[in-house]
């Protein structure tokens, strides 16, 4: 591509440099709030992780203080787990909870006994059941508050259940807290439907938990327990901090199946299928089971209104900035474009005229040397040629004329110009024109050196050159 077509294109190629660069510049910008919002995510999972973990430590904190009343009394009645509960505030203290039971462990042989006893004291209709035949009975006898919801659960014997006995036998043998998986409660209606999940802490003879497994077995009178509605008991964890933060949990580890499903705080989020949004996973261990808790948001979670706008105002401004540098060179060049032309018409006209100049100098009785404006000599005539003894093509556009003044007084005039205008003035062809820049027109008596060494006293006189415009040429030195 030659000088013309670069120049004819320049404008286009500024335009595609500026926003290849914009481009570049939105990208790390939006590459660099994303990276900004996941970490805010993976923040905020911890934080929450933390908050469901406190609310189930709450919970095991109840069956604790229930289990701790059997440890200190040797036979609790219904009236004391009554106070007992009324005491502890359960649901009030924990949402979802809906209350606090004990599950009695007795024989088959005294079924009978255990339902007539609790009939008597105000629930002539209780009835210990599902009664398949079992040897033994695992079966709800107190459960406060009596409303009507825990009514549905009063007799059940939870052992059953798999998933119920199963964690039963997790807290027997491990004599901690042990939590159930996914369930439906006794306690739901038709109406508002949720899982649930049971927590539940064995109660020993004595009140201590045996050393060994064979001896939990044996010493193990019964649970204390909680029934949990999962969707009351997680409802209230969404955090003010991170509104616009949606999570699932689901039963289990890993499995993200919607059977398993305990919570979901926004219903959005299963028609999006989280298409698009960033979600981070965490696993909480608690009671035996493990619960996957899957957080989802979009990609501008964590970010000020300000980091959000960004890459799209860098995109904005990055072209409007890249059409703008297109106009601007565009605009240069098409004005150097006419200052060449009107140069070239001037160096035309200037040759023209230093054509005509050439033939007058030559006619010029005087010694006349021309020099650009370093002192390189452009021209010299006849006159001078004969005074120096040089032959023009010896010197000219190759010899500066500095070197036929003697060097003496070239330092001596430096040092008067020096001490004249208080400023160092080096000894080379600036001393001998300095002052003619200033007055216009300058002479001054120098010695000249011929070619053949003589040593010649001439009077110059020394004249700045300008273009018509007023550029400065060179200067003509006559003698």
């Amino acid at each position: 591509m030659n000088r013309k077509s670069l120049t004819k294109y320049l404008p286009y190629i500024v335009l595609t440099a500026s926003l290849f660069a914009t481009i570049l510049s939105w990208r790390f910008a939006k590459s660099s709030t994303e990276s900004y919002s996941r970490t805010q995510l993976e923040v905020a999972t911890v934080s929450l992780k933390h908050v469901i973990k406190d609310r189930l430590e709450n919970s095991a904190g109840i069956l604790q203080g229930g289990a701790g009343l059997f440890a200190a009394s040797d036979n609790v009645t219904r009236e004391e787990w009554r106070r007992f509960s009324e005491i502890l505030q359960v649901r009030e203290r924990v949402a979802g909870i809906q209350g606090l039971g004990f599950a009695r462990v007795f024989p088959a042989q005294q079924k009978l006994e255990i339902e007539r006893q609790v009939r008597t004291e105000g629930y002539p209709d209780f009835q210990v059941f599902p009664d398949n035949g079992q040897k033994e009975f695992t079966s709800i006898v107190f459960l406060e508050p009596m409303d009507e919801r825990n009514l549905r659960a009063f007799g059940y014997d939870m052992f059953t259940e798999a998933n119920r006995r199963e964690a039963m036998e997790y807290a027997r043998d491990s004599g901690a807290v042990s939590m159930s998986k996914r369930i439906t409660l006794l306690q739901e209606t038709d109406q508002d439907v949720q899982p649930g999940f049971l927590t539940y802490l064995a109660v020993y003879k004595n009140g201590v938990v045996p050393e060994t497994v064979e001896q939990r077995r044996s010493d193990l009178l019964g649970y204390v327990y909680s029934p949990i509605r999962a969707g009351d008991f997680l409802a209230l964890i969404a955090n003010d901090k991170h509104p616009d933060l949606e999570f699932q949990i689901f039963d289990g580890r890993g499995d993200l199946n919607q059977k398993n499903l305990m919570y979901s705080s926004s219903s959005e989020l299963l028609k999006a299928g989280y298409s698009g949004w960033y979600s981070s996973t965490a696993e909480i261990d608690f009671g035996g089971n493990t619960w996957t808790i899957r957080f989802v948001t979009d990609s501008s979670f964590g970010l000020s209104p300000v980091q959000k706008a960004a890459p799209i105002v860098i995109l904005i401004l990055g072209i409007i900035l890249s059409f703008w540098l297109m106009h601007l060179v565009r605009y240069v060049v098409n004005q150097n474009s006419a200052d060449l032309k009107r140069t070239a018409s001037e160096l035309s006209t200037y040759q023209f005229r230093a054509d005509e100049e050439e033939v007058i100098i030559e006619r010029d009785p005087r010694a006349i040397i021309a020099t650009n404006v370093s002192g390189i000599i452009t021209l010299i005539n006849q006159k001078a040629q004969k005074h120096l003894e040089y032959k023009e093509e010896e010197v000219s556009n190759l010899a500066n004329l500095v070197n036929f003044v003697v060097a003496e007084q070239i330092n001596k005039l430096a040092a008067e110009l020096t001490q004249r205008t208080g400023i160092r003035t080096e000894a080379n062809f600036e001393t001998l024109i300095t002052d003619s820049l200033i007055e216009g027109l300058d002479k001054k008596q120098l010695t000249m050196i011929t070619k053949s060494g003589k040593k010649i006293d001439v009077l110059v006189e020394i004249k700045p050159l300008y273009s018509d415009r007023n550029d400065l040429l060179g200067y003509e030195f006559t003698f």
